[in-house]
């Protein structure tokens, strides 16, 4: 798993690059990724424009969303 926090709008751009390139690799193209930080607060849904996996609000959540992962590749392929 991976997570990027995005503090600024301004930073967008970066981070769907960095998921770019972290899906085009075949070495790491499976891993999950998570976005969170003030950037995504008002705009909760926008993880997935930037081709995230899911979005942590808070670190209770993201934690969730973690087990929640581990727990379905854990039962079976992802």
């Amino acid at each position: 798993m991976v997570a990027l926090s995005v503090a600024t709008v301004f930073t967008f751009e970066k981070a769907r690059q960095m998921i770019r390139m972290i899906r085009e690799d075949p070495q790491t193209q499976g891993i999950k990724i998570m976005v969170g930080g003030i950037a995504f607060s008002g705009l909760p849904q926008l993880w997935r424009e930037v081709g995230a996996d899911g979005f942590g609000a808070d670190a209770g959540s993201a934690v969730s969303l973690c087990d929640q992962w581990w727990t379905t590749r854990s039962a079976g392929p992802c």
